[in-house]
């Protein structure tokens, strides 16, 4: 039977030294924040609750055939969930980037009819794109009508 020796543990301790090429935050004054509302439905003889939602190809003029539908995997449209979202960005990148022009359509019906007549403009929000469950819309389509925090 061999015989075993007892090792005292040992304990090392490295001060921790970044490299200089590594950056672990930056400073506010890099980013802007976007304050907006997700309230974009329609109002008047016909209050819709349920749209569905077209990124502008650039015309800004609404048509289905070319603009590019926002949930093409999905038959369910967006509903305005109404609350107040703060989206951080960095400066300098564009507000169209961050929330695209596009259209927002009634649906009417049991089956979701369209109605193209009473398509309206908004910026769009999709943190992840394709997912109806988590896009936002909003009429605030110049970047003077949001709240901004940091502005340049």
């Amino acid at each position: 039977m061999e015989k075993k020796a007892y090792n005292k543990p040992l304990m090392f301790a490295e001060e921790f030294v970044p490299q200089s090429f590594v950056a672990a935050c930056s400073a506010d004054e890099d980013y802007v924040t976007y304050h907006f509302e997700c309230d974009a439905k329609t109002t008047g003889w016909f209050q819709g609750n349920s749209f569905h939602v077209y990124f502008d190809n650039g015309d800004g003029v609404f048509d289905k055939n070319s603009d590019q539908n926002a949930f093409p995997n999905s038959s369910w449209g967006y509903s305005p969930c109404g609350e107040t979202h703060d989206i951080t960005v960095h400066k300098g990148e564009s507000i169209e980037n961050v929330f695209p022009k596009g259209w927002l359509v009634p649906l009417v019906g049991l089956v979701g009819w369209e109605m193209p007549e009473r398509a309206r403009m908004v910026r769009i929000y999709q943190p992840e794109p394709g997912n109806y469950n988590n896009t936002h819309c909003t009429f605030q389509l110049s970047e003077s009508e949001f709240h901004i925090s940091n502005p340049s």
